[in-house]
């Protein structure tokens, strides 16, 4: 069930960033670049993830934090940068994505619930 509710996670952030950088509003090169910025940073952390499968649970936990941490990030720089019904969408997804990978964590990193991991607000 773990693996499952972190794919979809995984699924939802990589499928929003690149869905999401056509709606992008002013200042739109500061914008674009922390667009591309974001999406390379949470591929590194994706691929992160994926070679963590394997680890000790410890170093998975790891890899989830940080995944959190980064579509914590990708929601900020998606919310400054997209309008309209995309800006909805997409922050509403990641929304969706942050809790259910808060859910994850919960469940495999019981030391996670004194560290707050990318607060949905």
């Amino acid at each position: 069930m773990c693996v499952r509710a972190l794919l979809v996670v995984l699924s939802v952030g990589i499928g929003f960033l690149f869905a999401a950088a056509p709606a992008m509003t002013a200042p739109a090169k500061a914008c674009q670049r922390d667009v591309v910025t974001t999406r390379t940073k949470l591929i590194k952390t994706v691929v992160r993830l994926e070679g963590a499968k394997k680890a000790e649970a410890s170093a998975r936990c790891v890899a989830y934090r940080d995944y959190a941490q980064q579509v914590t990030k990708a929601r900020e720089v998606f919310a400054r940068c997209n309008s309209g019904n995309a800006l909805d969408k997409d922050v509403s997804h990641m929304d969706v994505a942050l809790s259910d990978l808060q859910s994850v964590i919960a469940r495999s990193c019981p030391e996670a619930s004194t560290q707050g991991v990318g607060a949905v607000n």
